[in-house]
């Protein structure tokens, strides 16, 4: 049944004099406005510097977390639902970790990271930082391979030991404390979610 409209449509007369170009400059300036302000930003070895130097202009608190690449190969995509993960563990008691966590795909599904602590932490994390109102960077350091190479950048500089790794982001840019092996042992979503909250709890106002 097709449906009619009461009363015509409102015509806004300044939008219908914008020109192609000026809504390419209006379009990119959005874009780049929410990008700005976007509490969640990925970076990988190449963009890690700038990304860092951008997330100090950022909401605070600030973190940095660095995790494994997204990986079809080694990890299989996994369904999300309104209520429970099943792939992770996560209840309906953390209903906003079941809300959009990466890259979606069609059909609800969401490829996973190549490491399961990393699957675990990372929606932990998004939602421990967001809740506070704050921005974190995920560094993502590749794939398997890549990340076992003891040449992998990262080893040596900031020194990361395991993934996934979180760090506070002082108000000058720089790292401060970390999380890692406490993420990296946690058995389960639940856990891993307690270590955030309480990492997250004695850093946020340093």
């Amino acid at each position: 049944m097709r449906l009619r409209l009461s009363s015509p449509p409102i015509v806004d007369r300044h939008r219908l004099a914008v020109t192609p170009a000026h809504i390419g400059t209006a379009r990119r300036a959005a874009m780049s406005t929410a990008i700005s302000s976007m509490p969640h930003t990925i970076a990988d070895v190449e963009t890690y510097p700038e990304q860092l130097k951008t997330l100090a202009d950022s909401p605070g608190p600030r973190y940095v977390v660095f995790s494994a690449s997204i990986s079809p190969e080694t990890g299989l995509p996994w369904v999300m639902t309104g209520r429970m993960s099943v792939r992770t563990g996560l209840s309906r008691h953390y209903p906003k970790i079941l809300s959009g966590t990466t890259e979606q795909q069609a059909g609800g599904h969401t490829p996973r990271r190549w490491c399961p602590d990393c699957v675990r932490a990372i929606p932990c994390i998004q939602s421990v930082v967001e809740a506070r109102g704050g921005s974190w960077l995920e560094v993502r350091v590749g794939d398997k391979p890549t990340w076992k190479d003891t040449a992998h950048p990262f080893r040596s500089d900031p020194s990361v030991v395991t993934i996934p790794t979180l760090f506070h982001v002082r108000a000058d840019g720089s790292l401060g404390a970390r999380c890692g092996r406490d993420l990296d042992t946690a058995p389960s979503a639940e856990l891993a979610m307690q270590v955030v909250e309480k990492f997250v709890e004695a850093t946020a106002s340093e």
